[in-house]
């Protein structure tokens, strides 16, 4: 006699790739596990979400056995039972008192696999954790291992990373095209950067306000190490202030433009992070490698911290990669990046950094600008135009008021 398929809503489960499946699926009006009814579908066949369910064990575990070694005279790892493996998974079911849905699904998997289970990911911890491992793996590996050279070709040495570096700098480069991470900065577009500055001598020139020369640029920074200048700046004007201003003080803020048309990569559009159980497993560790980097950027600037220098490492080397061997679609150079600012909470509040330096600060009253590039090999004309600046100031009454507000 053939069982009756039971039937569940989205309600009896708290997540949202699961709750997805349902209702694109429902074919019944009424739930038998919580009881709700409704004159439209809101339930599906369980079987169905139970196997989405079995698909996702399976990309995180695998059957307890495969890890028993006979010289090692047990199991490699620590198996688990299929209770813990979905309580590692984060499975929600809040309306599941009895536990008749989750014994349901335990019932389900262990018919079709086994009864206990080992991570395919033994040196990750949690599979949940595998959504940043690759971002921990790589920040590990450039800060302790290796920074300057990753393209020999060699196997992957390091049993806890995923991928070789050199393999997961080409996945990086693959996530920026398959999420469309580009954006155009136009001639029209206008950007600020601000400089604090003591006594009579008020900087407003180009040369002064833009990226320092080289041998100026002596701090780390999230992108760039010293020695290599960069152009920082924010697409407002308090943006700006509150990137750089941190007491009172003298300040001028120069308004910037691009002599051209250039390509940058727009961190500001990430696609939200995927949960445990959606089925676009690669994404999700993508997305979520994408999001670290991200949140890496923003984190504030602490150079009393004696690792500083350490800790900008894993952004510079991807900056760098950035800067000279990612394209855009069209297939031109990645002139810089835009980013989300962590120091104004304003809505769309962005930053920018432009892979430029004081050579490329075009400047009418510098006639040997070109000469100083022909000497430096650079091609091409400068294309960062300063076309504005104006001075303020700061008391300690205001800066305490506005860094409140």
């Amino acid at each position: 006699m053939e069982t009756r398929k039971k039937y569940i809503c989205a309600d009896c489960f708290g997540n949202n790739p699961l709750k997805k499946i349902i209702k694109e699926s429902a074919s019944s009006c009424k739930c038998d596990y919580c009881g709700a009814n409704a004159e439209a579908y809101i339930a599906a066949d369980i079987d169905s979400v139970c196997a989405s369910i079995y698909a996702t064990v399976n990309h995180y575990y695998e059957d307890a056995n495969v890890f028993y070694s006979s010289g090692y005279e047990g199991y490699v790892q620590e198996p688990e039972n299929t209770d813990a493996v979905l309580y590692n998974l984060g499975l929600k079911l809040p309306n599941d008192e009895t536990e008749e849905v989750l014994n349901y699904v335990i019932n389900f998997l262990e018919d079709r696999s086994s009864e206990i289970w080992c991570s395919t990911h033994e040196f990750y911890g949690n599979p949940v954790d595998d959504l940043t491992h690759s971002w921990d793996s790589f920040c590990k590996i450039v800060k302790t291992r290796k920074r300057f050279y990753f393209h020999g070709g060699e196997e992957n040495s390091e049993p806890w990373l995923q991928t070789s570096p050199q393999e997961l700098f080409e996945d990086i480069k693959n996530w920026f095209s398959k999420f469309n991470l580009f954006t155009t900065i136009a001639t029209s577009d206008r950007f600020f950067r601000i400089r604090y500055f003591e006594g009579d001598k008020i900087p407003t020139q180009p040369s002064e306000l833009g990226p320092p020369p080289s041998r100026y640029a002596t701090q780390a920074n999230r992108m760039s190490p010293p020695g290599i200048s960069m152009f920082y700046g924010s697409h407002s004007v308090e943006t700006a202030k509150r990137e750089t201003v941190a007491g009172a003080g003298s300040f001028i803020i120069g308004e910037w433009a691009v002599l051209k048309e250039i390509e940058v990569l727009d961190l500001t559009v990430l696609p939200e992070k995927l949960e445990i159980f959606d089925p676009n497993y690669e994404d999700a560790i993508a997305i979520a490698f994408l999001h670290a980097f991200v949140d890496e950027l923003r984190k504030p600037i602490n150079r009393d911290k004696s690792t500083a220098h350490l800790d900008y490492i894993p952004t510079q080397v991807i900056t760098e990669f950035i800067r000279y061997y990612v394209k855009s679609p069209a297939g031109n150079q990645i002139m810089g990046i835009k980013y989300l600012s962590a120091a104004d909470n304003s809505t769309d509040a962005s930053s920018l950094v432009l892979f430029a330096c004081n050579l490329d600060v075009f400047d009418e009253n510098d006639t040997n600008l070109k000469l100083k590039r022909e000497f430096q090999d650079m091609e091409g004309d400068p294309w960062l135009e300063l076309v504005g600046y104006e001075q303020f100031d700061i008391t300690d009454e205001e800066y305490t008021h506005w860094s409140q507000v």
